[in-house]
């Protein structure tokens, strides 16, 4: 077939076209318009080692700030790791009073995301993801106690030094509906897909 036939296909069938492409977005328009609304929430915790001893009170040189910082920054790795350990979202959840989300232990894995700025950095955030506000609100709240918590033990532990920690309140937001984005690829698949179909019903012919 040469460029000429297909320009008359098209032609002959651009209101199928047309129709099957609109519909696809509008579809995914409402859809993605009256969905519910999905709560963000995440924390910010920060855990900074102090030395028992301080510089004042002893005659020779210590290291203590750059260690105390080093120390600090691997405490806050191994925090990260263990907040997101299967046993520990379970543990949570089962604090907070609500069922677990998933039942896969890879899938538990990733209830919370969980990140350091920097390598060197002891401030982690934590953030979760909820179609329930108060859930949202109350897993991060929760999820945060249970670091402080998992310090103190630390402390319990260490007799050379104490840590201190810092966990800022719960933030909770509504996330943004992608209904550009949602409609503009159903758009897409919709024009895609109108194509397909127009060239079965031109071979059957």
């Amino acid at each position: 077939m040469e460029i000429k036939d297909y320009y008359i296909i098209l032609k002959r069938n651009l209101s199928l076209i047309i129709l099957i492409t609109i519909i696809f977005a509008l579809v995914a328009f409402f859809f993605t318009n009256y969905q519910k609304p999905t709560y963000q929430s995440s924390i910010a915790f920060e855990v900074s080692r102090v030395p028992s001893l301080k510089q004042s009170d002893v005659d020779y040189y210590q290291y203590e700030n750059y260690y105390s910082s080093v120390v600090s920054a691997s405490l806050a790795t191994n925090l990260s790791d263990w907040l997101i350990s299967p046993s520990t979202v379970t543990d949570i959840f089962n604090k907070s009073g609500y069922p677990l989300p998933t039942d896969d232990i890879k899938g538990l894995s990733k209830v919370f995301t969980v990140s350091k700025k920097q390598e060197a950095s002891s401030l982690i955030t934590a953030s979760y993801s909820s179609a329930d506000q108060e859930q949202a609100r109350r897993i991060i709240a929760t999820a945060g106690q249970s670091l402080k918590d998992r310090v103190d033990e630390y402390n319990q532990a260490e007799a050379s030094a104490k840590y201190i920690t810092r966990v800022d309140s719960p933030v909770v937001i509504a996330a943004p509906k992608k209904i550009l984005l949602n409609t503009l690829i159903a758009t897409f698949l919709g024009f895609v897909i109108s194509l397909g179909i127009v060239s079965i019903k031109e071979a059957l012919k």
